[in-house]
Formats: structure tokens, sequence, C-alpha cells
């Protein structure tokens, strides 16, 4: 596990707030909100920006908005920074109701004017509840330090008020932000190489085994013993499961409502009833029984990590009569796949990190394979934290391959957008991994006859469009948008470019389509070629014939009072955009070449 401890992850989160305020950010409080919650909720970049792109002089304190589709619930965030860990005040507590507040208002037109995406976000809220009246709202207010006593005194009259209507308040301080960050660190660093052990103490009349194959044992455990476990191993108990506290996520009602119910001997007393117990998996368990005892080997929880890590913060409790048990299921299973079969059923009711689920199936470890045997090898990352994995024995490899690295997630993305659609690979990141049977898009990826080029190309054009966009975002962070020349008026009519990565990438597809096709020989004709010179004329070309579409759009929702959201656009909509590049296409191609002096891709190279 990785020891970090806490003024050295204070130290890495002071510094992420210092780059993206050095590269997106005109202010390090804004900076803080989309590192707080990217840490916390547990996303991307890409969501982070596009969720906290509501900040701004009319934002009315929101921070970050956005409609979880997976935990139904929309997330209200407000961020508060400070260089030095303090204690605010009641002040930010009323300032966050009064966000949500706002927000509520302003999406029944009563709140005043406000930047387009508070609009977008309100009315978002608005139409949610229009159809579902309790649809619930989560506010979080995250805080570089803590609250003082007045504060506290405050978050408990809001959670008071908030318990007559759909909504829930939560304060997360900087420590559970660094708890975060530090579970983040630890889970890209390979820590499953630990293999758990711990033995509970079983009731006589609390168990019995499921003779099959794989042997497993029903058991009631101590809710204290799994805390003890829990802060023993800590996340190494949790490498298998998908939704290991998934903080920002779901630890909303499900985790407050754990924790509700232990504070109270009748709810400790019935707990085994109200919960639905946890699924472990383990390499083998040895069942004593004069001692009532079972000692589990290489201890995984698959189901259950809520129930556990609210457990874990609640020991104190569990201390008391009476006494708390839950109901567990161990299973023997040392045999990989069906072990990834269990963890995969067991957690089909949310399919974040499916891509963990896949990391052994053959065609991701015939990609490894391929891409180290390419001329220049590449290490084609499988899983979060293989590479940071690789020990001090694999030295030569990290030589070797340097730093010439695909991430498998990304370049799913990228794949699914340049050979498929753009707006599912934005929209519906989540499906990437999942299997066909269930929804997803895996065997559509990463068929068999799916070659390294074929990863390779969309992959580096992705990057390509992400370092552009990191370019574009640093030019117009200092903008004052009341105060612009021409110039700066033009670049800020691009701020489309923020959310549009996979409209770009899908677009450059299409020239590349347009001009040889996506068969491996020509995707490796163009990997070989001038690739550098070919991406920033195909970059320029795509951000030119994009800009008229989100023009067109924008001037459309304008006319009849709408407001145009380009992250919700790029969601879908790809048909539109396809047809419009058709048009571009055949109205430049009537005067000249469409791609006139695009490296590798214009009529002259092609005669070439």
């Amino acid at each position: 596990m990785v020891q970090v401890d806490r003024q050295e992850l204070l130290a890495r989160l002071r510094q992420q707030v210092v780059e993206q305020h050095e590269a997106v950010y005109a202010s390090a409080g804004d900076a803080f909100a989309h590192v707080a919650v990217r840490e916390y909720f547990d996303l991307d970049d890409e969501e982070a920006l596009e969720y906290c792109d509501v900040g701004g002089s009319r934002d009315k304190g929101v921070d970050a908005f956005w409609v979880d589709e997976d935990d139904r619930r929309a997330v209200l965030v407000q961020a508060k920074w400070a260089s030095e860990p303090k204690n605010f005040s009641a002040r930010a507590v009323q300032e966050t109701e009064a966000a949500y507040r706002w927000l509520v208002r302003l999406g029944k037109g009563q709140g005043g004017s406000a930047a387009p995406r508070v609009v977008d976000a309100a009315r978002t809220l608005a139409r949610l509840r229009e159809t579902e009246p309790d649809f619930p709202v989560h506010v979080f207010l995250i805080v570089a330090g803590d609250l003082t006593k007045g504060g506290r005194e405050e978050e408990a009259k809001l959670i008071d008020d908030f318990s007559d209507e759909p909504a829930e308040f939560v304060v997360v301080t900087l420590d559970d932000l660094l708890a975060e960050y530090d579970e983040r660190l630890n889970r890209e660093s390979g820590v499953d190489a630990v293999h758990p052990e711990h033995t509970f103490t079983l009731r006589d009349d609390g168990f019995f085994e499921h003779h099959d194959e794989p042997q497993a044992l029903v058991a009631t455990l101590s809710g204290a013993e799994l805390a003890e476990a829990a802060q023993k191993w800590g996340y190494r108990l949790f490498m298998r499961n998908l939704r290991y506290l998934l903080p920002g996520r779901s630890r909303g009602s499900v985790n407050a409502g754990i924790r509700r119910t232990l504070e109270t001997p009748e709810g400790r007393q019935h707990f085994w009833y109200y919960n639905n117990g946890i699924a472990i998996v383990c390499d083998a368990y040895e069942l004593d029984r004069e001692a009532l005892s079972v000692t589990i080997k290489n201890m995984q929880i698959v189901n259950g990590a809520q129930t556990t890590a609210t457990l874990n913060h609640a020991l104190d409790e569990l201390q008391a009569e009476p006494v708390t048990s839950l109901l567990a299921r161990i299973i023997a299973e040392p045999e990989e796949e069906l072990r990834q079969n269990i963890t995969f059923y067991n957690n089909r009711q949310n399919a974040v990190k499916a891509r963990d689920l896949q990391s052994n199936d053959p065609v991701q470890d015939r990609l490894h394979r391929e891409f180290l045997r390419r001329r220049r090898p590449w290490f084609y990352e499988r899983k979060r934290g293989e590479w940071n994995a690789l020990s001090a024995r694999d030295a030569d490899l990290k030589k070797k391959v340097g730093n010439r690295r695909v991430d498998n997630e990304r370049a799913a993305q990228a794949a699914y957008a340049f050979y498929f659609d753009p707006g599912k690979a934005r929209a519906d990141k989540k499906n990437l991994f999942q299997p066909k049977r269930d929804g997803g898009y895996y065997e559509d990826i990463f068929s068999d006859s799916r070659t390294t080029a074929q990863f390779l190309l969309p992959y580096l054009i992705a990057e390509h469009i992400r370092a552009e966009k990191n370019r574009y975002l640093r030019s117009i962070r200092d903008i004052d948008p009341d105060r612009v020349s021409m110039t700066q008026r033009r670049l800020l009519s691009r701020q489309w470019v923020k959310f549009a990565d996979q409209f770009l990438l899908g677009t450059i597809s299409f020239y590349i389509e347009m001009r040889g096709g996506h068969d491996d020989k020509r995707l490796e004709e163009l990997l070989a070629g001038d690739y550098q010179g070919m991406m920033a004329g195909a970059y320029h070309a795509a951000v030119r014939d994009l800009h008229s579409l989100f023009t067109r759009q924008e001037r459309q929702a304008a006319d009849t009072k709408k407001v145009f959201s380009v992250a919700n656009y790029v969601k879908g909509n790809w048909d539109q955009a396809f047809i419009h590049l058709f048009a571009e296409w055949d109205a430049r191609e009537a005067v000249g070449d469409p791609l006139d002096g695009v490296q590798l891709l214009s009529e002259d190279a092609r005669e070439a």
C-alpha cells in the first residue's frame, strides 16, 4: 500500500490546484473546485471540467452541478478554498444552502439572470422535478479545512431542514478529501499484490457450508470485527470491488442511512435484518468448528464495500451493546476466471470500472503483447495501476518503453469515437467495457481482429486534441468576458472546444475515411509518415468545420429563447454533425481540395 502522510497528501493536492489554476482557471478557488470534485467523486478531468463549467461572476455559489443518472440524483457542489487549512464559519453552510435555493428558483424562472451553463443546470433540475417531484439533490460543501463550532451547528440545522424535502446536505472536510485522494493513489499503485488475511468469530448457530464447486461458507459475522479488518487492511480489502466507497457518488443516502441505524441500540440489534450483507471471495478459508472461528485468506469484499466502510467509521458505536452482526457469503475460489465472474455479477447494478473486470480478457492480453512487439514498443495498460505496479526487475522494460504508454480506457473511448459514434463515446463511456449482452460495446471495440494500429492512431489523435484543448484553455483563462477585444471575442467564440474532444476526433476520422480509409495498412502509413504535420493540419480543419456547426446551433437556440449547451449536445447528435461535415466537404470540394495543405491527407499527398 502506498504510504503517504497527511502533509505529503496536502502538498500534492495543493500542487494539483496550482496546476489547474495555471492551465485552466482564473482563480485558485475555481481550480480547487475542479480538483475537489475530480478526487472526491472519482471523476476524470473531462467530467470535472464539464461539471465545474458553471462558475463565473453570476454563479451564485454553484461551483459544480450535474445529474448522476446511475444513482438517480442531482449533485450540487460549493467549494471553499484556503491556501492554508482553516475552519470555515456558519456562513459557508448558509451560502451553500442559498446556492441550492437560488438554483431551484432559477429553474422556475424566478432567480434573475445567470450564466448560460447555470441556467441550463437549473432548467435540467426543474424538468426532472416536473416528472418526479421528489427527485433528490445532494448538496455538498467541500472545504479546504473544517467547520467551526458554529458551522457544525448550522450544518445540523440544515440537515434537519432538508429532511422535509428531497435534498440532502453533506459537508466534506479537508481530511475527507485527502482520504479519497489517498485512496486513488493506492488504487493506481497496484496494491492488489497484497493478500489480506483475517480471522472472524462465529456464532455456534450462525453458519453453514455450501458444499459445491466452489465451496462457500454462509455465516453471521460481527460488525465490529469486520470494521477492525477494514481498519487494518484499508483499501486492500476492496481491490476487486467496483463500487468501493464511490465517495461522492453513493456515500449520500445509503451510507448516511447505515450510520444512523448504528447510532441506536434498536438499530444495532436489528442490523442483521436491515442490511443485505456482504459477499467475499478468497483463495481459501479455514473453518475451526471447535473454536468457532473462520480465517479468510486473500480476502476480497466484492459486494458490501459501502457497508464495510461505514462500519469502519462507526467503530465506537459498534463497541456498545447490543452486538451488531451481518450476513456474509464467503466463497473460496482461487480460479481467476470464476472469481472475476463472481465479482462482475455481484456488481451488475452499477457498471463503473468494468474495465477492471475485462483486464484478463484474452483480447486485452493479446493487445498487451502485440503493443510490446511493435517496432517502437508501447506499454498497453490493461487496468488501473498496472504501469505503476511494475517491479524493479522490470526496469529494463520501463527504459525500453519510455513514455510510450496506452491507457486502455482512454484507448477504448478514442476507438469508439473514431470508428463508431463520438456522441456515444462521450455520453456512454461507462458501457465501453460492458459486453453487448448487457447493453455495452466491448466486442465492437475489442474484436479479435482489431490491431494495435487501429487503437494507436485514434489514441494519439485523442491525446493531440487533449493537448490542443489545454492550450486553448490557457489562452482564455485570464480573459474578462465583460471587457474583451475583438481578438479575444473570436477566441471566446470557440469555447465549444472545451467539450468537443470526441466530435473533433470523429471529424478527423471522417477526413481519414475520405482519404484512404481505416484499413490497417493505411493507418500504419499515417503513423509512419509525418504524423505531427498531419495532426496540426487535421486539427485546424476539424475546428474550422465544426465551428460553423456549433455557431449555427447556438444561434438557433437564441432565436427560440433556449439555452444551448455544447456539453449536452455532444453527448449525442453525431448524425447531425456527420451530415454537416458532408455538406462542408462537398462545398469545399466544389472549389478545391477540402484538406488543402494537410500533410498525408491532402490531394497532393495522395498523388505522391
